[in-house]
């Protein structure tokens, strides 16, 4: 009887270690598959989010990164980061320099963190219940995010 309760709580412990390191690395409910990307694309995304997220906590850095990918991932606005981010009356224009928060930020979400599910496409700075064809879903921050009805 001994040796089984000594099996259940190294289990127990192994489970837990586990659970702690897949947090230390960022690894979450919402993460998707990992996007092969370049040194330029990681330039662009921290560019962006220095633009759109200036300000903002880390988590509004990355719930803009996010929108991103988002689209990215609906190829309704392209099938690159480039066209997702110069896509006509979409986004600010994306900063030259950017914080070494916003590259981490940017980092993450290239690596497949989601703030959010992927219906979640649009991002304004004031809250409407409805906007466009779009419901509200959270704000952080500033930020007002919308998804799809």
């Amino acid at each position: 009887m001994k040796e089984v309760l000594l099996r259940v709580l190294m289990l127990v412990i192994a489970v837990a270690f586990v659970a702690v390191v897949l947090f230390i690395v960022g690894v979450s409910a919402t993460a998707s598959a990992t996007f092969e990307y370049t040194e330029d694309e990681v330039d662009l995304l921290a560019g962006l989010i220095a633009a759109e997220a200036r300000g903002e906590s880390y988590d509004g850095k990355l719930a803009v990164g996010t929108v991103v990918m988002n689209r990215l991932d609906s190829e309704r606005w392209g099938v690159s980061i480039q066209s997702v981010v110069y896509s006509k009356n979409q986004f600010a224009k994306p900063k030259r320099e950017y914080s070494e928060e916003c590259l981490a930020a940017a980092i993450e979400v290239l690596n497949g963190f989601r703030s959010f599910p992927e219906t979640v496409l649009f991002f304004k700075t004031s809250k409407q219940a409805k906007w466009r064809k779009a419901v509200w879903h959270c704000t952080i921050g500033s930020h007002n995010f919308y998804s799809e009805e």
